[in-house]
């Protein structure tokens, strides 16, 4: 076993993550194509690539971590039976393996580059969803979309937002894939969990009415609670996991480092406002409610200098045209505002 085993002691834990997607078709074509031409360097490469296939097969029909020994003696069995089944390849062009490598590698499996395997593929799967046909519901600036998924789950999807939902959706956990910002009024079912990934990180439904925002430019995603509790974990695989669980009235907010911060005594009403077509802000800085007036009224909203993009804004608007809101917030805050075509700068 000593090939296999030092083969083995030379896979760091970046090159463990790559292999463990490769081996569960997670891979990116780039990623993909660097794992093949790493095994064709190498026949023992190649054997250890192909075993850990063999293994993965195995993890992927189980609950659980099972031990190395009975690892190995199904990869044995199910390897003579293959063989048993398939013509036998010439000889020139048939691989020998050495049982103590297949050994290596069904232990491998388990703790490659320190990381049990399956926990690496499993944690990557938070963030991206596997290779499987999407339905994607989508709005534009200025436009928002009430969905109804399969379930009964109620999806309101605010502006400028996607929301990716797989094909089978419901056959297992009910998973769904957020940039943007929507609130979810789910119909509960603990055997099929409903869970929310957005920007790596993910909000798992325990009975609620919850909301998440996650759009490209902002620093964090936000969850707020109306109804219920969401239980809230980072998802990604280089942070270590945090889990929070929040009760009706508390927002979270989870940095692009993964750290959380819990606020309590929120108005959630105020956060998912934008479903019944209002659009509110509560000491949120004019920078960031920019953004937001941008999307919601479809013109590019800029703000002159980074001490006026600090500015606190309360406020709340239904229909009102924008150059009315425009107004009231230069008012408010003190400061004017100037429009060319489809660009609006506050300045002071």
């Amino acid at each position: 076993m000593g090939r296999g085993r030092d083969l083995i002691d030379q896979i760091d834990e970046a090159q463990g993550a790559k292999l463990a997607r490769f081996v569960a078709g997670r891979s990116s074509p780039e990623e993909a194509a660097g794992v093949r031409a790493w095994a064709a360097a190498d026949p023992a490469h190649a054997d250890l690539l192909e075993a850990l296939e063999e293994v993965w097969g195995l993890a992927r029909d189980t609950e659980v971590v099972w031990d190395p020994d009975a690892a190995w003696e199904e990869v044995c069995r199910r390897r003579e039976a293959r063989r048993f089944r398939t013509q036998p390849a010439p000889a020139a062009s048939r691989r020998s393996f050495s049982s103590g490598l297949l050994r290596a590698a069904a232990i491998a499996a388990l703790v490659i580059g320190g990381v049990a395997i399956r926990a690496i593929v499993t944690r990557e799967s938070e963030q991206a969803p596997r290779e499987v046909a999407m339905h994607e519901y989508t709005t534009r600036r200025a436009q928002h979309a009430r969905v109804r998924l399969p379930d009964g789950t109620s999806v309101v999807l605010s502006v400028d937002s996607r929301l990716r939902v797989p094909e089978d959706y419901g056959r297992g956990a009910r998973e769904v894939y957020l940039e943007g910002e929507a609130r979810f009024d789910v119909e509960h079912d603990v055997r099929r969990p409903f869970r929310v990934h957005a920007a790596g990180v993910v909000a798992e439904d325990l009975g609620t009415v919850f909301g998440v925002r996650a759009y490209p430019a902002d620093t964090s995603v936000t969850v707020v609670v109306a109804e219920g509790l969401v239980e809230v974990k980072t998802a990604a695989p280089d942070r270590p996991e945090v889990a929070y669980r929040l009760e009706p009235g508390q927002l979270a907010r989870v940095g692009q480092s993964g750290e959380v911060r819990v606020e309590r005594d929120v108005d959630a009403a105020d956060y998912l406002a934008f479903a019944e077509g209002r659009l509110v802000f509560r000491d949120t800085p004019l920078g960031e409610a920019a953004a937001q007036l941008g999307r919601w009224y479809n013109v590019d909203v800029r703000v002159a200098d980074p001490e006026l993009a600090a500015l606190p804004l309360t406020a709340s608007f239904g229909p009102e045209p924008i150059a009315d809101i425009l107004n009231l917030i230069a008012l408010s805050l003190g400061i004017r505002h100037e429009r060319e075509g489809d660009v609006v700068t506050f300045r002071r």
